[in-house]
């Protein structure tokens, strides 16, 4: 999941195969200027746990800024992954990492616990 932007995300996705990526779009206008944007939901990355959840999926987040702050709390494992600190001290229900290898490990020990 991702709050980016289709413009930005297709040429890695291209890349990647063409796997299912559901982005935000950039309104560009016919001289090529940015003058505005169209989110595919509100607080979609929230809602996509609850929907993931609501056909028996568990959920493993993990979030960098404020608008990932739902979604880690609603997902049964939210991480904080090289979040500014200001956010990580305002939150410090979440576990926060600031190395892959941290995370990756916290994510292992999830997985590891429901066998």
């Amino acid at each position: 999941l991702s709050d980016t932007f289709t413009q930005f995300a297709l040429p890695l996705v291209k890349k990647l195969g063409m796997p299912v990526i559901f982005c935000n779009s950039l309104v560009v206008a016919d001289d090529g200027m940015i003058t505005g944007y169209t989110l595919r939901q509100q607080n979609g990355k929230f809602r996509a746990v609850q929907a993931f959840a609501s056909i028996g999926f568990k959920t493993i987040a993990a979030g960098d800024s404020f608008n990932d702050l739902a979604m880690l709390n609603e997902a049964d494992a939210g991480f904080l992954f090289r979040a500014p600190p200001h956010i990580a001290a305002d939150n410090p229900a979440i576990p926060a990492f600031a190395a892959y290898g941290e995370l990756l490990g916290a994510i292992t020990s999830v997985l590891n616990r429901r066998g």
